[in-house]
């Protein structure tokens, strides 16, 4: 007697909800990394200096690249 291996299948609604999820990630990472880009240039050098102050430059110049990003995609959308 012989048996089959059996394949589950993944539904699609499960499958598109983390691609849309995978997807929203990837926007946001590439945001946060562009606004860093953007944003650190304009901070003074005595700030890198500090360890805390230079962390939460970091954090804001991230979620001020979040922020635009979101608000793009807002009014792209309808």
């Amino acid at each position: 007697m012989t048996t089959q291996p059996t394949q589950t299948a993944v539904p699609a609604a499960p499958r598109r909800r983390v691609l849309r999820f995978a997807g929203h990630y990837l926007e946001m990472v590439v945001a946060m990394f562009v606004g860093m880009a953007l944003l650190m240039p304009l901070t003074p050098a005595a700030w890198a200096a500090l360890p805390a102050v230079h962390a939460l430059v970091m954090a804001a110049d991230m979620t001020i690249g979040m922020a635009v990003w979101m608000r793009i995609r807002k009014q792209a959308q309808g």
